[in-house]
């Protein structure tokens, strides 16, 4: 499973519809939700209806990922600026 080849084109059209239903039922006002975070949950649900297989294979991906790193504390100290700066313009 990778974004670009199976779910960006999902995750676009099931955006374009909750903004559709958005707009419709609250004129006038601004999305509760942006993209990012509309993605984040849609993959969040997506990942827990998989087996607990490719969870596991999640799993151990992730952990590979961060043994790659090498410099954790510098990796730990950019997530924390972006977070912050996040933070800061998502309301």
């Amino acid at each position: 499973m990778t974004y670009k080849s199976q779910w960006k084109a999902v995750i676009d059209e099931e955006w374009e519809k909750y903004k559709t239903a958005w707009e419709a039922a609250h004129p006038d006002e601004e999305l509760d939700e942006t993209r990012f975070s509309f993605m984040a949950s849609f993959m969040r649900q997506k990942y827990l209806e998989k087996t607990e297989e490719v969870q596991n294979d999640v799993r151990k991906r992730r952990e590979e990922l961060k043994a790659e790193v090498k410099d954790e504390e510098e990796g730990d100290e950019k997530n924390v600026a972006y977070q912050e700066y996040l933070s800061l313009i998502i309301p």
